[in-house]
């Protein structure tokens, strides 16, 4: 006869028994790793650049301008004309960059005169760095009409014919035009930059000024 001890011993067996017979329980599917966030931007609007209240006209179709407002009588110009220029060699090739004198000082109006009667004469690209040259580094006076063409002239323009230039109604038209764009995008000072017609580089709000460029190049893409 079999005690109480055997009877609890054989149940025991027979549970065992069982729960071996059985599936393997299925473990639990770990949780996919949360996503992770979108790669911030690397500008921000407000800290890195602006938006224009009034837009500027728009390029010609699949291109993009790259306006940038300077004055050879401005110092942080002349320093920031490398940058300028080494972006200029190898920007993309749908972008325009754009030129414009500054105008809201009258040193600044003569030596703007200046540059425009260089595009009149189809010369800027020849004298443009020249000009900051011989005013920074060379320390030639252009206050005037007279000690400007003598700059000029010193670059090889023809000294009578950037006279007639300085004078003639095409370097007018181009000076209005210069002040009411100027005027359209709010520039206060110089050098400042204008990317699509629409975004202003707060150059004031980065680390150096070789990133300026990298902040047109991010917006362009925009």
């Amino acid at each position: 006869m079999l005690d109480a001890r055997h009877i609890a011993l054989g149940l025991l067996l027979s549970l065992v028994a069982a729960a071996s017979l059985a599936d393997p329980a299925t473990p639990a599917t770990p949780a996919a790793p949360a996503a992770p966030d979108a790669a911030a931007p690397p500008f921000v609007e407000g800290a890195h650049y602006e938006r224009l209240s009034t837009p500027l006209p728009a390029a010609p179709a699949g291109r993009v301008t790259v306006t940038e407002f300077f004055s050879y009588g401005c110092v942080h110009c002349f320093h920031f004309e490398p940058i300028v220029d080494a972006w200029r060699k190898s920007h993309r090739k749908d972008v325009d960059l754009v030129l414009v004198a500054a105008t809201f000082r009258p040193d600044f109006a003569m030596l703007a005169r200046g540059f425009y009667a260089s595009q009149v004469l189809g010369v800027t690209d020849q004298v443009h760095e020249q000009v900051f040259d011989a005013i920074w580094n060379k320390k030639r006076p252009a206050a005037n009409l007279a000690q400007m063409a003598d700059l000029y002239a010193s670059l090889g323009v023809d000294r009578d014919k950037f006279i007639d230039a300085c004078a003639s109604a095409d370097v007018e038209d181009k000076l209005k035009q210069a002040g009411d764009i100027m005027q359209a995008a709010r520039v206060a000072g110089t050098p400042d930059l204008v990317v699509a017609g629409k975004y202003r580089v707060l150059l004031s709000g980065l680390a150096k000024a070789t990133d300026a460029f990298k902040v047109v190049d991010y917006l362009v893409n925009l």
